[in-house]
């Protein structure tokens, strides 16, 4: 199975809310989510910035995409990301974030590798009463590529709420899938921002 591994957002600097620092997290992603497959292809979409080229020598992605940081923002990378691998020759595809650490090496997740996966539902009541999801990490085959494109830019405009994340993505992505072809890595509703199977670094 070829997998496309893609690395989106801010590598080091300040966010709307808070500052990142991409070295926090570098050893983890390494090993749990880059190391868990045989290998794979690594993507990046993030701003330029000066740690820019040791970040590259570190991950050596196949490809890296730059977007203006000053008319960017979560969906409009997330987006650029997905176009990203539009013509690479994919059959899985992982969306994850330079600011994520994981408890457990993704390998070993409840993957359905014929299904969009998401990793769980976000903590009630967002979930029963919003149909909220976790937004920090995507899994799929590439053969649902375009109708998470078509999700991405429905939520740029129309967006679900207007904070720039995409808990909503399930609402948007299962009337054109279908939920029989929908996973959720891990039972239950959690909080993204504190769980048992990843942690958000910040400084």
């Amino acid at each position: 199975m070829k997998i496309g591994i893609v690395l989106r957002g801010i590598t080091t600097g300040n966010s709307p809310t808070q500052k990142k620092d991409w070295r926090l997290t570098k050893d983890n992603i390494k090993e749990t989510l880059i190391g868990s497959f045989h290998n794979p292809m690594v993507f990046f979409t993030t701003y330029e910035n000066e740690v820019l080229p040791e970040v590259i020598d570190f991950y050596k992605p196949v490809d890296v995409k730059l977007v203006d940081y000053n008319k960017s923002d979560q969906r409009k990378t997330l987006l650029e990301s997905l176009k990203q691998v539009i013509d690479k020759d994919l059959d899985f595809i992982i969306i994850s974030r330079f600011d994520i650490e994981y408890k457990q090496k993704v390998c070993d997740m409840n993957f359905h590798f014929n299904k969009f996966n998401f990793i769980f539902r976000e903590t009630e009541p967002y979930w029963t009463k919003n149909r909220y999801v976790s937004d920090t990490f995507f899994a799929f085959p590439k053969r649902f590529l375009s109708s998470f494109i078509e999700v991405i830019e429905q939520e740029i405009k129309t967006p679900e709420r207007p904070y720039g994340d995409m808990h909503g993505t399930y609402k948007r992505i299962e009337p054109l899938i279908g939920n029989e072809n929908i996973h959720f890595i891990f039972d239950g509703t959690h909080r993204s921002d504190k769980n048992n199977f990843f942690e958000i670094k910040r400084i």
